[in-house]
């Protein structure tokens, strides 16, 4: 025999049951998209540039040959957008197989990976070497530092008319500052010109501040929509440049 319940606790019942429903597939949903949300495999593929200089740097390849070896890297990257955008069906392929690493826009637009490469090749190319490698080092660590300390505390923060936030203008500072540091501190070979020596008119930690600073705002500010993986390498390498050959200060301070 049927047990008979109250309408008012059936209804209360399907209420409940309507939000159990909701939060499981909230929480899957969440689960899903994180690794879109975040970017995981993307910010991963940019820290990799970064130790990839380093151990480049490491291995003394000259700077010749890794120039040569971006602008090959650029021919078939660019190549590659240029056919998907001409046959649809390939395109459809291509995000199959590397959607993973792109944004939702690069779908229908130059790669990010070309920018990347174009401001890598100038960098290398027009400034000296250090400067160039602590530039696109900067751009490999700080670029997602800024998009995690953004997602994390951005919410807390003043947030700029192109949606960046100070937390993420803090994080990205903040790497480029150690980053500045650690290069020129302890991974400069001996007996080897570069632009900052130990005995120079602005001291370490000045520089540190100061390639903190270039990293953030080159990364911050918008300039007539150009790509951040091509502006900030070529940004911070004209910024380093200008303070420590053109200004001098990377040379001994004049007694």
């Amino acid at each position: 025999m049927a047990t008979w319940v109250p309408q008012e606790t059936r209804q209360r019942k399907k209420r409940d049951e309507k939000q159990r429903q909701k939060a499981n597939g909230f929480a899957k949903e969440t689960l899903k998209g994180k690794n879109k949300d975040w970017e995981i495999p993307r910010k991963l593929l940019h820290c990799s540039n970064g130790l990839i200089c380093f151990y480049l740097y490491e291995q003394r390849v000259p700077v010749s040959q890794v120039v040569y070896g971006l602008i090959l890297y650029l021919c078939i990257a660019f190549g590659a957008d240029i056919i998907r955008f001409l046959f649809p069906s390939f395109n459809q392929l291509y995000i199959k197989v590397v959607g993973f690493l792109m944004r939702k826009e690069e779908e229908t637009q130059v790669n990010g990976v070309v920018y990347f490469l174009v401001g890598g090749i100038i960098a290398l190319y027009f400034f000296p070497r250090d400067i160039a490698l602590v530039s696109i080092i900067i751009l490999s660590w700080c670029d997602p530092a800024a998009s995690i300390f953004g997602r994390l505390w951005g919410r807390y923060t003043y947030r700029f008319s192109n949606g960046k936030s100070v937390a993420g203008c803090c994080g990205s500072w903040l790497v480029g500052s150690l980053i500045t540091y650690y290069f020129w501190g302890y991974c400069v070979h001996k007996n080897e010109d570069f632009s900052w020596q130990t005995d120079a008119a602005i001291p370490l930690w000045a520089l540190s501040i100061l390639g903190g600073t270039l990293g953030a705002v080159t990364e911050l500010v918008d300039i007539r929509g150009i790509d951040d993986n091509f502006r900030i390498p070529v940004l911070v390498s004209l910024g380093f440049w200008i303070i420590l050959v053109v200004f001098g200060l990377g040379s001994p301070a004049a007694l």
